[in-house]
């Protein structure tokens, strides 16, 4: 969410002065669209109090209202969740069209969270290219993924800068490719310290492929084990190939647990 200054800090009901204070500058269809960012930032507070249950129990359908307010006086924030809603059908029916609409409206206005949103909702890279040129993480992780087939060196170039902002997973997508040779080229080294390093920081993922890439067995053991710790089933699974007796059974136990079904039956 965009940073706001709250002034619902009081939850004592919804007639508090505060509460009141703030419909009245969200009084709805008869506000100016190029109202103040003020009165938009308002009636988005309203839609997550009444969203969150902050004025007694949860109003889906009065959260979905003021959202529609604030989303209609250019509230970013508003726009995002009013999509949000309209997608799962809270506080109202279900309607996509509406949704993507919304969340395109939040992504024109600059809210990055909109624009993954309705590429999620589309498949449509295109709404991903503006957010991630301004260095939306995310976005840029989602573009790359995206463009790995029809593009493979835009991709890896993408993957290489969210990474060098940290962002985690395009790291980890950048160290695949660098080990495969695929839109860079091939660096196996280089790729597998980049997983080390992921894995030292706790991604999960980063220490079960290091594992499984790794000929030292002793390492290996130690990379797949600190995977299966960190709830990766694939890492579970692996430990569990290389492993005897009960020990073998446990791991692929809890591989299954965390999801993967080729463990489940075995």
């Amino acid at each position: 969410m965009p940073a706001l200054v709250s002034v619902l800090a009081c939850t004592c009901g919804g007639d508090s002065a505060k509460v009141m204070a703030m419909k009245a500058m969200c009084p709805g269809p008869s506000m100016d669209p190029a109202s103040s960012t003020v009165i938009g930032s308002a009636c988005m507070e309203l839609g997550l109090g009444y969203n969150n249950g902050l004025y007694g129990s949860v109003d889906e359908p009065e959260a979905r209202k003021y959202y529609r307010w604030g989303c209609d006086v250019n509230s970013e924030g508003s726009c995002y969740n009013l999509g949000r809603m309209e997608e799962k059908g809270e506080g109202g029916e279900v309607d996509l069209v509406r949704a993507l609409a919304h969340y395109e409206q939040s992504c024109h206005l600059g809210y990055d969270e909109g624009c993954a949103a309705g590429f999620m909702l589309e498949n449509d890279p295109a709404i991903l290219v503006g957010p991630c040129e301004r260095g939306d993480n995310r976005s840029c992780f989602l573009l790359a993924r995206e463009l790995d087939d029809s593009d493979p060196e835009r991709a890896a170039m993408i993957q290489r800068q969210a990474c060098d902002r940290g962002y985690a997973h395009s790291c980890f997508s950048y160290g695949i490719n660098l080990v495969a040779g695929r839109g860079v080229e091939k660096d196996k080294e280089q790729g597998m310290a980049i997983w080390s390093e992921l894995c030292d920081a706790g991604h999960a993922s980063s220490c079960g492929t290091f594992g499984m890439m790794t000929d030292d067995l002793a390492i290996k053991r130690d990379y797949l084990q600190q995977s299966c710790t960190l709830g990766d089933g694939p890492g579970c699974m692996a430990l569990a190939d290389i492993s005897e007796g009960e020990l073998a059974v446990e791991l692929q136990e809890r591989a299954c647990e965390l999801g993967l079904q080729r463990a489940c039956g075995l």
